[in-house]
């Protein structure tokens, strides 16, 4: 068994919640409340601020801004979504 050898092994699923609605025909309700702590409610703003933070961490020098992703103004990410995707 894998939690006897290893107890620190821990796992993140993310579902989508149309995806568990389809996939789980029994008592969905109850699952959504018993999850409902962990749902990820993002905006299409900070989906795309996720995306230049990744590209930022994977290469060096891509974000020089001074001010943080998660802070920087829809234009400033406009610009370096353009850098990344043309």
């Amino acid at each position: 068994m894998i939690a006897a050898k290893y107890e620190n092994i821990g796992l993140i699923i993310f579902l989508r919640s149309d995806m568990a609605q389809n996939a789980i025909t029994v008592n969905y309700e109850q699952f959504k409340q018993a999850f409902n702590y962990a749902e990820l409610k993002w905006s299409s703003d900070e989906a795309l601020k996720l995306a230049v933070w990744f590209v930022s961490h994977a290469v060096d020098g891509f974000y020089k801004e001074n001010t943080p992703i998660e802070n920087s103004s829809q234009e400033i990410i406009n610009q370096y979504l353009e850098k990344l995707w043309g």
